[in-house]
């Protein structure tokens, strides 16, 4: 019976130390006298001595040679050899441990090929970038570490390496035209935190996705997010134009050194001179063009800045104090219809304390319903929040809140809900997120009194109160 570990053992340099020998007297009986390793393939010369199947080739390729164990003349080797199946059959029952690097495993010889069937720490090669891994890992790098494996984009179906999928496909830093034009995701940047935009769409407005400016070819390296870059050519006008005069200057300079050479090459170079003169003229319409671009940028800038502090003063036209917060939600109804389509399901107030020092918290409110509510209310939940007073006051939260939806037309008869906290709840613990879970009332007001009564919406809005007491 042939075994395949034998292959395996007859390559590796220093076996002996992998074997468990009975005395000192068994290791020298079934050790070669060449290479002085444990016996492959023996033979046994007729001066009496052992000799590895490769070995005894070796010493054969000599016409004259002679035995290295006892120096005795060989001849050829069916005159003096025959293979030694009494030693093969006494090594095949020696311990061994398992030849593979880390495993500790145990067995006779002659069982360590089903051993080597299945250990886990024999080397395999992954069939996408070839590299050897043990068994045991070699499935984990196949799925999670190996750049060459073949995968499937989630978005958009497309089929390529998993280093193409992270570097190129899904790397919002890699060129526009590389990214994936499926791919939904909230922006990487962090200009909305919930809403799910077309990664490669977005990134051509985003706000906040860093940007080179637009003279980084003349020597601005500037690198800054979109909302930031008007500022830069505002605030660095006078730098540009440095850039700009600077790029003009050497190709005057270059201009003049070529004009030198026209004079002394004469007609030989005047083609030249033309063209550069034309690259010149070119350029200087360039800079033309990028100083009213610059105007434009700054007089954008400004009306961007004026829209954006209008903005600011009508977004909720609030009112809080300590104890106390008012929320006026604009334009509920379109708010409602947003959400039934997917876009801001959720939205966030203002945050606000309960008291100097105190608790930091906001509202949260679903247009379109939470759970069970879902399509059919609106819901609204209470929100603790990370604040600057937490270390210095107790927790868990253990004041009564009090929301309110506030009855424009008949005084006295608003929508209410009051909240004890119950301290076990992890929503009134001290928030280790910026937010903690919410609490409230998800069917707090449904759709068709919103719409049907006219005691809530007073010019597209509605008004929230709470209270802390």
């Amino acid at each position: 019976m042939k075994y395949s570990c034998l292959a395996v053992l007859k390559v590796i340099k220093d076996r002996s130390k992998l074997f468990y020998f009975e005395c000192e007297q068994q290791k020298q009986r079934i050790s070669c006298v060449k290479c002085h390793q444990v016996l492959i393939e023996p033979y046994q010369t007729q001066c009496g001595c052992r000799l590895c199947s490769n070995c005894l080739e070796e010493c054969s390729k000599d016409e004259e040679s002679h035995c290295p164990g006892c120096n005795e003349t060989m001849n050829s080797p069916s005159n003096y050899s025959k293979h030694d199946k009494a030693i093969e059959k006494e090594i095949l029952e020696l311990n061994i441990i398992c030849t593979n690097k880390g495993c500790e495993y145990t067995c006779k010889v002659k069982d360590l090929d089903n051993h080597l069937e299945t250990c886990e720490y024999i080397e395999k090669r992954c069939t996408a970038c070839n590299e050897s891994y043990p068994r045991k890992e070699l499935k984990k790098h196949e799925e999670f570490t190996c750049k060459m494996i073949i995968t499937t984009c989630e978005d958009c179906g497309l089929e390529l390496s998993k280093g193409d999928l992270e570097k190129k496909h899904k790397n919002v830093n890699e060129l526009i035209d590389n990214v994936c034009s499926k791919w939904r995701d909230i922006c990487p940047f962090k200009c909305s935190e919930d809403t799910l935009v077309n990664i490669k769409d977005h990134l051509l407005t985003c706000e906040r996705r860093p940007v080179e400016c637009s003279l980084n070819e003349m020597g601005c390296r500037k690198v800054l997010p979109r909302e930031e870059m008007r500022e830069h050519f505002n605030l660095e006008a006078n730098y540009h134009t440095v850039l700009l005069m600077d790029a003009l200057f050497l190709l005057r300079k270059e201009h003049q050194d070529l004009s030198v050479s026209v004079s002394v090459q004469n007609e030989r170079n005047s083609a030249e001179i033309k063209e550069l003169k034309e690259k010149l003229s070119s350029l200087l319409t360039e800079i033309e063009d990028l100083k009213t671009k610059l105007k434009q940028f700054q007089s954008m800038y400004e009306k961007l800045e004026n829209e954006r502090n209008l903005a600011k003063c009508s977004l909720s036209e609030t009112k809080e104090r300590y104890g106390e917060y008012t929320w006026k939600v604009e334009n509920i109804m379109e708010k409602v219809n947003d959400a039934k389509k997917g876009v801001n399901t959720q939205i966030l107030s203002e945050s606000f304390y309960s008291s100097n020092p105190g608790y930091r918290m906001c509202l949260k409110i679903y247009p379109n319903g939470d759970g069970s509510a879902f399509g059919n209310y609106l819901s609204v939940y209470f929100v603790l929040m990370k604040g600057k007073y937490d270390d210095q006051i107790q927790w868990p939260f253990n004041s009564i809140i009090s929301i309110r939806l506030v009855n424009i037309a008949r005084r006295g008869e608003d929508r209410v809900l009051n909240m004890r906290p119950n301290i076990n709840d992890q929503c009134y613990g001290r928030p280790k997120e910026e937010h903690n879970l919410a609490a409230g009332q998800p069917k707090f007001v449904s759709h068709l009194q919103l719409v049907n009564e006219d005691d809530f919406i007073k010019d597209g809005a509605i008004i929230l109160r709470v209270n802390v007491k």
